[in-house]
């Protein structure tokens, strides 16, 4: 009789053991040279960043693999975007962007540098979306060259739940 009551103790035990792993956070860090310009090339340099040889601002993209976190596609992505702005007119800004095949697009608010900077993080907010044919990316704004001196993406870190 103990058995079995120790049996049906540990079933509940056992179901929010698994529900709580459902809520883990997949991460996964990848380099600027990821990233690609939309319209206008970007370069790689040898520490595989991506940096706007522009003498205007380009716009990057730098996808994300949707993750599948205990059998169901990610709804949640976030993300970290190292940058370093060298633009003493404009910043470098970033946002998490979830769009659909058909073209909508659910985007969370965009976040920026301020003033010129070396190495940043900036802290993207989380865009939901529970489409499933939705993929993920970053959308950053990269000042032109400045004085010779070039803002880029140095590292990216995704975050998807």
């Amino acid at each position: 009789m103990n058995r079995r009551l120790a049996a049906l103790v540990s079933l509940p035990l056992l179901s929010l053991s698994a529900s709580t792993a459902a809520l883990a956070d997949d991460m996964d860090n990848a380099p600027g040279s990821m990233c690609v310009g939309a319209g206008y090339s970007l370069t790689v340099n040898t520490a595989g960043q991506a940096e706007n040889p522009q003498a205007f601002t380009v716009t990057a993209i730098c996808p994300s693999e949707r993750k599948v976190i205990n059998g169901a596609f990610a709804t949640n992505f976030s993300a970290t975007v190292w940058v370093s702005d060298q633009s003493t007119t404009s910043d470098v800004c970033c946002k998490a962007v979830s769009r659909l095949p058909s073209g909508v697009t659910k985007e969370s608010a965009l976040v920026c540098t301020t003033g010129t900077t070396s190495n940043t993080g900036l802290t993207i907010p989380v865009v939901t979306d529970g489409y499933t044919f939705a993929h993920f990316y970053l959308q950053c704004q990269l000042p032109g060259v400045e004085s010779g001196k070039t803002s880029r993406i140095l590292t990216f870190r995704s975050i998807q739940s």
